[in-house]
């Protein structure tokens, strides 16, 4: 039963320590874009995917994309703040990011590659004219621009995906993007001035929509041609629910989370679902509905101990892959669970073998820059590792 009167906690309170439960969420945005995947890869006979049939345009997999950019937007422009200096922060996104994103690279080209690849031979394979592996591997190492997502002849035996690997790296890219913006506010001084976010997040979306109608064609502005770009299967764009986020996260001690108005939100967007006002309510919905699963001590139980959902995000479709390309014949839901469960696994190896020891290693390395010797640290900055990094997402995707 819903509690009554309505009873919540600040979102402040929420994201001031470890009492969320954000992992949760983040692993749960994973689950379900393996789920939406899972629909359009593998013998979809007789199953249903009941969120794109209630909604019409998204699917599990958008849903999980907005939801990790709106904890994203949260989360960055809290850590952000904590980090005080702009190098640092950029030290933890590229700690988040790039050591997971390179050992899957890594893994796909010369592990994965050579026993899903129709080439004769490994020459062969590595020797590739159009879509080599070894320019699969610089272009995602690097991550510069457009994901490369083609390796030639990989995937090849079940007839489907051909030579498209790891489709949904794209994200990754609007996320370092979103990245960036947040810098660039946090150095001109403006992620400072909160009372003037909403107003800045309402010109920076319009903007931003406003964009997406002028036709930017790569390469001449990659920034913008992978920043604005809509996807099929999407009802909206990813980047204005990260904008929402900070919105959010600039309010945070005004706002306060609870069951009753989620659920009331949720119903107001699902009347206006076929109207002018579909759009901003949907968005304001999940956003808010995604806070307050992440707020919700009734969930604590579920929260995992390690935050294996990135390593799930960028292993989880080539799972499915492999599986298809194995067992083209299987059903959607049996596959799915067999990927799931590979993909858990590659996410354990990812996240004890690179993506903590790194972020560890940055944290060692900000503690020791952040303040001189003999300063006196307090509060947050009495544990300098903790005060800088902010559970980050992809997330992401």
């Amino acid at each position: 039963m819903l509690p009554w009167p309505p009873q919540g906690r600040t979102l402040s309170e929420v994201i001031s320590g470890r009492d969320n439960n954000f992992d949760l969420v983040r692993l749960i945005a994973a689950l379900l874009v393996m789920v939406g995947h899972s629909y359009g890869m593998q013998n979809p006979t007789g199953n249903i995917d009941y969120i794109r049939y209630i909604l019409g345009t998204d699917y599990p997999g958008s849903l999980a994309v907005y939801i990790f950019f709106t904890i994203s937007g949260m989360l960055i422009y809290q850590s952000f703040e904590r980090a005080k200096n702009p190098i640092n922060f950029m030290a933890f996104r590229v700690a988040r990011l790039w050591p997971g994103l390179a050992l899957n690279t890594l893994v796909i080209v010369f592990i994965i590659g050579p026993f899903f690849s129709t080439a004769a031979t490994l020459g062969e394979y590595f020797s590739a004219n159009e879509f080599s592996p070894l320019h699969y591997l610089a272009i995602n190492v690097f991550h510069i621009g457009e994901a490369r997502l083609n390796i030639e002849n990989m995937f090849m035996h079940a007839g489907g995906n051909k030579t498209a690997v790891n489709y949904p790296l794209w994200s990754l890219t609007v996320e370092a993007q979103c990245y960036c913006v947040v810098m660039v506010l946090g150095v001109m001084g403006l992620l400072s001035r909160k009372k003037l976010m909403p107003a800045l997040m309402a010109a920076l979306t319009a903007l931003y929509l406003l964009g997406t109608y002028v036709n930017f064609e790569y390469p001449y502005s990659i920034f913008l041609y992978t920043f604005n770009r809509f996807k099929e299967d999407y009802s909206f764009y990813p980047v204005p629910f990260f904008f929402l986020g900070m919105v959010f996260y600039a309010l945070k001690d005004k706002i306060t989370l609870n069951w009753w108005l989620a659920s009331a939100l949720v119903v107001i967007a699902a009347m206006l679902h076929h109207t002018v006002l579909a759009v901003p309510t949907f968005v304001i919905a999940l956003a808010y509905l995604t806070l307050t699963v992440g707020a919700s001590r009734k969930l604590r139980f579920l929260r995992p101990k390690y935050d294996y959902s990135y390593g799930l995000y960028i292993y989880g479709f080539v799972c499915q892959q492999m599986v298809l390309d194995l067992y083209p014949s299987l059903s959607s839901y049996k596959a799915l669970a067999v990927a799931v469960l590979m993909a858990l696994a590659f996410s354990a190896i990812s996240w004890h073998l690179v993506e903590d020891p790194c972020l560890r290693l940055c944290k060692r390395w900000a503690s020791g820059t952040r303040q001189p010797a003999s300063a006196t640290v307090t509060g947050l900055d009495a544990t300098p590792g903790n005060a800088v990094i902010a559970q980050p997402v992809l997330q992401a995707k």
